[in-house]
């Protein structure tokens, strides 16, 4: 898929394996952390692409925010499948172009410019999105396959990022699931799409998914 032309600039790298702390009982503070299921934020898109890049590749996703107020984000982490590295870049309105589903080595040298929001950043009503007065905004992360089981399972199946945990301006974690699909983004077989070759991740409830 071609970038997805609306806007960013910075350059915000979250390693999400910090969310294992967060979900073991230490926050980045060394806090304990809960979990808040009670959230206003879901991703509101499904997106995946085959895993061709060994870079791995760059997701721009939507939120959308239910409340009637916008939503303060401080931070973003991911959890995904084991074999699965997140790098949560930053967000964007993609004003100034960010990619949709797109390899790394196209993706990168539009990173400069796409990153609006290289730290905190708020997610505005899904009402004031929809009547114009706001632009959406988009998580933007890197996404590859880590070791050998990992890239083998790509030569069958698809790895998976299941959900977006944010932390809001109020010191709670939120789990932004998806409205479409039980992950957020997906990298496809390395050769789907070609011929005889279906294309697409219909996802897995069953497979062993960690945060990371």
């Amino acid at each position: 898929m071609g970038p997805d032309r609306r806007g960013t600039r910075g350059a915000w790298v979250a390693v999400v394996a910090v969310v294992a702390l967060l979900l073991a009982g230490c926050g980045p503070t060394g806090g304990a952390d809960e979990l808040d299921g009670s959230t206003p934020i879901a991703v509101s898109e499904v997106l995946t692409a085959p895993a061709t890049d060994p870079g791995g590749l760059a997701f721009s996703v939507a939120l959308r925010n239910d409340a009637d107020h916008p939503v303060s984000v401080t931070e973003v982490s991911a959890v995904a499948d084991d074999g699965v590295t997140v790098q949560i870049l930053g967000a964007s309105t993609c004003r100034e172009g960010c990619p949709g589903a797109m390899n790394w080595r196209d993706a990168e040298p539009m990173m400069a410019r796409a990153i609006e929001y290289p730290d905190a950043f708020l997610v505005p009503p899904a009402a004031e999105v929809l009547n114009g007065h706001a632009e959406a905004v988009k998580v933007v992360m890197r996404v590859h396959a880590t070791g050998e089981e990992a890239l083998q399972r790509l030569g069958t199946g698809c790895l998976y990022v299941r959900q977006l945990l944010l932390r809001v301006g109020d010191g709670r974690l939120l789990a932004a699931h998806n409205d479409h699909a039980d992950f957020v983004v997906a990298l496809d077989r390395t050769d789907a799409g070609l011929a005889g070759r279906p294309q697409g991740c219909a996802g897995d409830k069953g497979s062993s998914a960690s945060p990371r």
